[in-house]
């Protein structure tokens, strides 16, 4: 699903019985791909640029309604951020 030098901290959200979206971090971006159970693949999208810094922790998933919530820690001002992507655009 990478594109080539993922570093890991994967996060995988449920979104039907067929479907699901997966989330890691790759060259300083938090990135996420839609899947379905025969392994058919969206596009890549890119969520929000980050640290790869250890104290930058594990992006998390959620959704509300048709929308997907990202959150992770910005390692530089220690706060937490927050992306929101509609369902649509993945």
């Amino acid at each position: 699903m990478d594109t080539g030098n993922p570093i890991g901290r994967v996060d995988v959200l449920l979104i039907s019985d067929s479907e699901a979206l997966v989330s890691w971090m790759e060259a300083g971006k938090i990135k996420v791909i839609r899947t379905d159970r025969e392994g058919v693949l969206s596009d890549i999208a890119v969520v929000a640029n980050t640290s790869e810094a250890r104290s930058s922790g594990f992006p998390q998933m959620t959704r509300l309604n048709n929308q997907v919530i990202f959150a992770w820690t910005d390692d530089e001002a220690k706060v937490v951020k927050s992306a929101v992507m509609n369902m649509d655009a993945l």
